[in-house]
Parts: C-alpha cells; sequence; structure tokens
C-alpha cells in the first residue's frame, strides 16, 4: 500500500480577492507557491467557516495569512499567536465564524491532529468598502515584506531553491 505523505507547513490565506484589501491574502498565496518546497502546502479561502476545518488539521505548522481591520495604520503587518486572537462574538466578526472560535473547535474535534505551531500574520488593511480587485497602496507595498514575514516562518528547509 502506498504511504501518502501530507504537507508539513500549510499556509492558509483568507480573503476575498474581490473585496479590495481583503483579498491580500491571495496575492500572498500567489508569490508564495513559487518560493516553498512541496511539504508546504498553499491554501485559499474566502471566509473563516466551518468548512475550513480540514485545513487547520494535519499538519506541524499552521500559517494563517488575513486583512486586519483594527483601525491601525494601513500597511503594518502584525504576527499574532493563537492566544492572542480576539474572542470576539461571532456574529460581529467578518467572517463566518471568527478564527480563534474555530481553531478551539479543531483542538477539540481533532486533538491528535491539531498544529503544534500556529501563527496568524495580518496586514492592517484601508480598503475593504467597495468591490474591486485592486489593493490600497499601502497595502500593496505591504506584500512583498508579508511574503518574506511568511517565509521565515517556515522552517528554512521548507523553502524553494531559488
Amino acid at each position: 500500500m502506498p504511504v501518502i505523505k501530507m504537507p508539513s507547513s500549510r499556509v492558509l490565506c483568507i480573503g476575498n480577492d474581490w473585496a479590495h484589501d481583503d483579498g491580500v491574502g491571495w496575492v500572498v498565496a500567489e508569490r508564495l507557491r513559487e518560493r516553498v518546497s512541496a511539504d508546504v502546502e498553499i491554501v485559499t479561502e474566502v471566509e473563516v467557516g466551518l468548512g475550513n476545518l480540514e485545513h487547520l488539521v494535519g499538519v506541524d505548522q499552521l500559517i494563517v495569512v488575513d486583512a486586519l481591520a483594527n483601525g491601525g495604520q494601513p500597511g503594518r503587518i502584525e504576527r499574532l499567536e493563537v492566544s492572542q486572537l480576539p474572542l470576539r462574538d461571532d456574529r460581529s466578526c467578518g467572517h463566518v465564524i471568527s478564527l480563534a472560535s474555530l481553531l478551539a473547535l479543531a483542538q477539540r474535534l481533532y486533538p491528535d491532529a491539531f498544529p503544534s505551531e500556529i501563527v496568524v500574520l495580518g496586514v492592517e488593511v484601508q480598503n475593504l468598502d467597495r468591490f474591486g480587485a485592486e489593493l490600497s497602496p499601502p497595502v500593496a507595498r505591504a506584500v512583498p515584506q508579508l511574503v518574506a514575514r511568511v517565509l521565515e516562518e517556515l522552517d528554512p528547509r521548507k523553502r524553494a531553491v531559488t
């Protein structure tokens, strides 16, 4: 019977690529795909929801990339541990369920498959109000640094040779 090798790391990039700055995760995912080794899985999702549970388990390392709308300086990149994620009423969250709630559920349902390392990298957004594919200038300028931060979080052996 053949052995199926699962990726050891996953980068989950969340956002709506037709909602201006919320699409930053999709841009980061596209740039990462050519820069990581085969044992790193790059996944894009439009929102956080119960359908994403499968993306939160089954790897040793999970890196989540998402847009932040905390009223900070647009383009500012923030690194959060799971314990720092806001525990807010899921109905007021921009996603179907908050990332913190979904991670807690995944850990409870799949304790043996839950990642030993989880990091969230977010970029403060400027424009989420209208539909459109382009990023605002401060968020677009932050993309190369955000890609670099993801690569720094990955084990050096998982970066593709350039």
